[in-house]
């Protein structure tokens, strides 16, 4: 029996830039309380006097780009709810893995300035506290469907494109 994958879904029309996701995110990882230490996003952008906030989060592509491009094998695939696992002994903080990443650049990955070593949601060993604090429940916990894998990568980067957002 395959493993089940699951997802933080992105309704990126509802986010109201409280940023609380980012907070939880970074308590339960590091303690603190550090966006930048967060393995969510939450992207701003103003446009005609409203700001307009999308939280950016690992998609769990079903065939990961930045696994395939990873030089050193630091991206494998996890034993837990999520794909991808960053195996911190062996990621030398290159970032190819940001650059792969069809979120772009300021997207589902980055490297932890303290560590030098790439972050990528592992979905709070599937209780993601970002989905259960989201005041505005533009984050849900789902499992991956396998058909179309990538959809879900595909509709948030249009969805961002079509908010302006470079991707």
């Amino acid at each position: 029996m395959a493993k089940k994958s699951y997802v933080i879904a992105v309704n990126p029309q509802s986010c109201i830039g409280c940023r609380i996701c980012e907070t939880a995110c970074s308590l339960y990882h590091s303690g603190e309380c550090s966006p930048h230490k967060s393995r969510i996003r939450v992207r701003h952008r103003e446009a005609e006097s409203m700001v307009i906030a999308v939280p950016i989060v690992c998609q769990q592509c079903a065939d990961p780009p930045c696994r395939e491009v990873c030089p050193t094998g630091g991206i494998v695939d996890s034993k837990g709810p999520s794909r991808n696992r960053i195996l911190n002994d062996e990621c030398n903080g290159c970032g190819i893995c940001i650059k792969s990443c069809p979120l772009g650049i300021n997207g589902a990955i980055q490297v932890c300035e303290n560590s030098n070593v790439a972050q990528v949601c592992d979905l709070c060993e599937g209780e993601p506290r970002c989905v259960s604090l989201c005041p505005s429940s533009s984050l849900s916990y789902q499992v991956c469907e396998e058909a179309g894998g990538n959809q879900r990568v595909v509709q948030l980067s249009a969805s961002l494109k079509a908010m302006g957002f470079a991707v």
